[in-house]
């Protein structure tokens, strides 16, 4: 590549496709998530070891299915419902997040449980726990973490990626 095309490289770089973000997101939030997900599975749930496997196996198939959709929905609610842009405030955003990806998992998650073979007591005693875990993680840390992993890739979130936001 000689030094005119890099400069203009430069000076026009791309957007991410949707496809790498989603898949950056996917990934990042799942490794993100598995050590809140490990403690709710085996030190509350009581999840034996192969239902633990099985969760964690669902989980991530789980993820890579129905990220995109729910990413669409997920941006979708923080511009009709909390009039979220790429200028909203750390706190609009956060709230926008858990409030709708919150119920969300829960349900999605107890999913993942019942088809790893969990019994009721078990996923009654893990998801209320993920829930409470998760919570704190995503506001102290997980947007940090998730926006050190888009930087690494070179993605931004999928609202940063909509014209009119």
């Amino acid at each position: 590549m000689d030094l005119e095309n890099k400069l203009q490289t430069l000076e026009n770089p791309q957007k991410p496709s949707r496809l790498k973000s989603c898949l950056v997101d996917t990934l990042g939030l799942w490794a993100f998530y598995q050590p809140i997900k490990t403690f709710s599975e085996l030190c509350v749930g009581g999840l034996n070891a192969e239902e633990f496997l099985k969760s964690r196996l669902f989980g991530l198939i789980t993820s890579i299915a129905i990220n995109y959709p729910a990413t669409k929905l997920i941006d979708m609610y923080a511009e009709k419902v909390w009039k979220v842009n790429k200028n909203s405030s750390f706190w609009r955003k956060t709230a926008s997040d858990l409030s709708f990806a919150i119920p969300l998992s829960a349900v999605i998650y107890s999913g993942v449980l019942a088809l790893s073979g969990a019994e009721s007591n078990e996923i009654i005693r893990t998801v209320p726990t993920n829930c409470l875990l998760t919570i704190p993680a995503t506001v102290i840390v997980g947007r940090k973490y998730l926006n050190y992993i888009r930087k690494k890739f070179g993605t931004t979130p999928n609202y940063l990626l909509k014209d009119n936001l």
